[in-house]
């Protein structure tokens, strides 16, 4: 089969070009956003193999076998090989454990599979565009038309036993991991409960003297327990602590998070003529990384259909304060029309999607603002449901 023999015979690179590109459809944390700022100047917006593409020094070598070894797990479900399912669940398994393991979202884990799937389908379409090249007659091209649907079809039912793989793989890990800290939670809790229970069993018994029952000793080992109960509670199973950290507010860069929305949109703004501009200086917030690309891919969509042709969309940073980051997404027409911008108004979703972070969105002449969180004590989210 010619896509599952490109795929083999170019596993090595493609694998490369995926964990590259992964760093950028689906942005690290922030301590991790400078190990990678060398290799984002040399990296495109296509998903297109190439043969040329070495591992980056940021790599590390079983993070590459670990890629190659799932491409080639897709090339071999591709020729439905005997027992290629099974490999294939097997990959997509151990590529969601180490998800979690990287302290990656579920929903990153998703979008960089989404990234393999389309420069899985790259790469098939220039092995049968190079097939249909030698084609004798109109009949095995039309053939090749048809085997090529039939290659999409198979794509796809791989990459949804793999993504099915994957998913299941990254939630036993992330249920280990809580069941292990609720083990370590109840062990906390426990203990100072039995001196609670210890201390006023013996407050009640009546076998021993009065004075020895009514010692301020038990009322101060009851007192300090039950403080050290209240403090576990508050802190290990407040409202925060109901979230998984996969799934939380996290610090990450805007910057790097809205180059991933144009990229994600670059279609869009071809099919308009337009340009979307990412400025230099979006800081790093603290914010739902995904309800914020989710907000802002939302507002960037709407201002590319509001702007007119061949103008600019800019996703800017407009004032850094002290605890929060306001962004703005504002389109400037060419100066050929001497049109004033009309700002788009921003969606419900986008709204409730920066709310639920605990930030906020409105409209200005600029464009559409929002302001994050920079730090754990900017915004809550009902402090802003309650300003708006």
């Amino acid at each position: 089969m010619l896509v599952a023999d490109a795929l083999s015979r170019d596993a090595s690179a493609l694998a490369a070009r995926w964990q590259t590109q992964a760093r950028f459809v689906a942005p690290r944390l922030a301590d991790e956003a400078g190990v990678h700022a060398t290799a984002a100047a040399a990296v495109d917006d296509s998903d297109r193999p190439r043969s040329a593409v070495r591992p980056s020094a940021e790599q590390a070598p079983a993070e590459l076998g670990a890629a190659e070894r799932l491409v080639r797990a897709i090339a071999d479900a591709l020729r439905g090989d005997a027992h290629a399912h099974d490999v294939l669940i097997r990959a997509g398994w151990d590529a969601g454990t180490a998800s979690h393991g990287a302290a990656l979202s579920l929903h990153y884990l998703l979008k960089e599979l989404d990234l393999l799937m389309a420069m899985v389908l790259y790469a098939g379409k220039r092995a049968l565009a190079e097939g249909a090249e030698g084609a004798a007659d109109v009949n095995e091209a039309t053939a090749g038309a048809a085997d090529g649907v039939e290659v999409a079809r198979r794509v796809q039912r791989a990459f949804s036993l793999l993504t099915l793989a994957a998913s299941k793989g990254f939630a036993h890990a992330l249920v280990s991991r809580l069941q292990e800290e609720y083990r370590n939670l109840r062990h906390e809790l426990r203990n100072p409960l039995g001196t609670i229970q210890n201390a006023v069993s013996l407050m009640g018994d009546e076998r021993l003297p009065a004075e020895l029952r009514d010692s301020p000793r038990y009322r101060d080992m009851v007192t300090r327990n039950a403080a050290s109960i209240d403090t576990v509670i508050a802190e290990r199973l407040g409202d925060a602590s109901a979230l998984a950290a996969e799934f939380g507010r996290r610090e990450v860069s805007l910057r790097d998070i809205a180059l991933s929305v144009r990229r994600d949109l670059r279609e869009e703004a071809h099919e308009k003529g337009c340009e979307v501009v990412v400025g230099e200086s979006l800081p790093t917030a603290l914010v739902d990384p995904t309800g914020f690309e989710l907000a802002l891919k939302s507002a960037v969509t709407v201002a590319l259909h509001a702007a007119p042709r061949r103008s600019a969309v800019a996703v800017t940073l407009r004032e850094l304060r002290e605890r929060s980051a306001v962004v703005t997404v504002g389109y400037e027409p060419a100066a050929a029309r001497g049109e004033a911008p009309v700002p788009a108004q921003p969606s419900a979703l986008a709204r409730e999607l920066l709310e639920h972070s605990g930030g906020r969105v409105w409209t200005e002449d600029a464009g559409v603002c929002f302001e994050v969180p920079t730090s754990s004590t900017a915004h809550a989210p009902y402090d802003v449901a309650r300003a708006g």
